[in-house]
């Protein structure tokens, strides 16, 4: 597929007023061009090459988990033989260990090109990215995450979002992802999301998060790091997962992007492509209001209760976060950082604690199948609909909450009357979490069958179960005890 200079396009991206509009009618003309040149088919005999794209490479523990869970899965269905998938990097901090057979695509252009020419290579497209549809971390994902299903379904290849979850969206965004992912196939995580795509006239089926499959590190290495850092084996971890809710959402900002090379300014807010995070005063006084509510409330529960608190760094940028609240307690606490841990160790140490409260997603899903019960201070609609969906609403605060800490405390102190109801709560929202991912692997096979009749799947039955990756023992017991 010929295109302009991408010299010229990043220059028209750079000088326009609105950067994003620009993007956007560049994507819109590549669709046009894939239309006509789709590229590469499937023929009978051939491994069906799938491009994944998504959030991988930038050191985010829960992308790099549901991923790696969703390449398992597809393999599963469409057979280790047949399958050639090829996997979208953004950055380079990628465990490749859970990536094993899969061919890295590094996304070193601008991605509106690679994500065309990958479309061209390849004979379909999965959308990998947990937060696909939505306007509360950058309105530029969102844009590229729909310009992938919308290159594979000009291409009249199978274009399919998988695990999606769905939010507000500003208006601009809102219609592009109605017009560019019109003719794909979309698969949410929760009943809230495929209501709000199905209400733009998308084509969507139910699902889940592709982790909740995910099998850490041994319960004993596990226990061994935490020893290393101070634990006695046997007090209560009171983990937790901060974030900087409220430097979101990331805008593209050329003028930024010139400055902090001028210059080095706003290079602590860069998050990477000329997006920066929000630096202003009134985000930065909202996240300190957040950290000093959770200090406050760990500090005073700690004076009542033995605990050991512990902090989690899921992704390579909350590692600020979890030292600005590590400074706000005494004695400072522990950090486990995904730099410096893999991620099955990560998912490990998250399941030794006694209680887990986590702004993170992906905190709270790895965790739940090791009982471990939770409370969710939350950005946006992804932990409120899982928590909603597993009839635990009550324990999720708003990370705006003026009340935050003082929620939050209340909570810690009366666990006893929740503690064995999150439990089984938690055991059973995996139970069935993982039979949707089975269903969700039904869906996918059915539209890989739409498009191509004649590609002889390996997947073993047609029930739920056979769509599944092999289990961990632990989910295994999960399923059987909770059917």
């Amino acid at each position: 597929m010929r295109h302009r200079p991408i010299e010229e396009l990043l220059k028209e991206v750079s000088l326009a007023v609105d950067p994003e509009a620009t993007i956007r009618s560049h994507i819109l003309d590549f669709m046009a061009a894939i239309a006509e040149a789709p590229g590469e088919r499937w023929r009978p005999g051939e491994p069906l090459k799938l491009f994944l794209a998504g959030y991988n490479g930038s050191g985010n523990t829960g992308a790099d988990v549901r991923v790696s869970e969703m390449v398992r899965q597809l393999r599963t269905i469409i057979g280790p033989e047949q399958f050639a998938p090829g996997l979208l990097m953004v950055k380079e901090h990628l465990p490749r260990d859970l990536f094993p057979e899969v061919a890295l695509e590094v996304g070193d252009l601008y991605l509106p090109v690679l994500l065309a020419q990958k479309t061209r290579a390849y004979h379909g497209v999965v959308t990998c990215e947990g937060s696909m549809f939505k306007s509360s971390h950058a309105d530029l994902f969102t844009m590229l995450m729909a310009s992938a299903l919308g290159f594979g379904a000009a291409a009249g290849k199978p274009a399919v979002g998988y695990g999606a979850d769905a939010g507000h969206m500003n208006p601009a965004l809102e219609s592009f992802v109605a017009e560019s992912c019109r003719d794909a196939f979309v698969i949410s995580r929760s009943k809230a999301s495929a209501d709000l795509l199905s209400g733009l006239g998308l084509r969507v089926a139910s699902g889940a998060d592709p982790a909740w499959t995910f099998d850490p590190a041994p319960r004993a290495e596990a226990a061994a790091l935490m020893a290393a850092s101070g634990w006695d084996g046997e007090t209560p971890i009171l983990g937790m997962a901060p974030i900087n809710p409220f430097w979101w959402p990331a805008r593209l900002d050329p003028a930024k992007a010139r400055e902090m090379e001028e210059t080095g300014a706003h290079a602590d807010y860069h998050f990477g492509s000329g997006v920066f995070h929000d630096s202003s005063p009134d985000s930065q006084a909202r996240y300190e209001r957040y950290l000093d509510g959770i200090a406050a409330a760990v500090a005073a529960y700690a004076k009542t209760q033995r605990i050991f608190p512990v902090l989690f760094a899921m992704e390579r940028l909350d590692a600020r976060a979890c030292q600005h609240l590590a400074e706000r307690l005494d004695p400072s606490p522990p950090i486990f950082a995904v730099h410096q841990r893999h991620p099955r160790e990560m998912v490990a140490l998250l399941r030794l604690c006694s209680l887990l409260v986590s702004s993170r997603f992906h905190a709270i899903v790895t965790s739940m199948p090791g009982g471990v019960p939770s409370v969710g201070l939350t950005m946006d609609e992804r932990i409120r609909n899982l928590f909603d969906e597993s009839g635990q609403s009550e324990r999720v605060i708003r990370a705006d909450d003026p009340e935050l800490g003082a929620k939050l405390l209340a909570l810690l102190e009366i666990q006893a009357d929740w503690r064995a109801a999150a439990t089984e709560a938690a055991e059973r929202t995996t139970a069935r979490e993982v039979r949707r991912m089975g269903e969700m692997g039904v869906h996918f096979a059915e539209e890989l069958r739409r498009h191509h009749p004649d590609l002889r799947l390996a997947v073993g039955g047609a029930g739920w179960d056979a769509h599944l990756p092999p289990l961990p023992p632990l989910v295994e017991a999960l399923l059987a005890r909770h059917a």
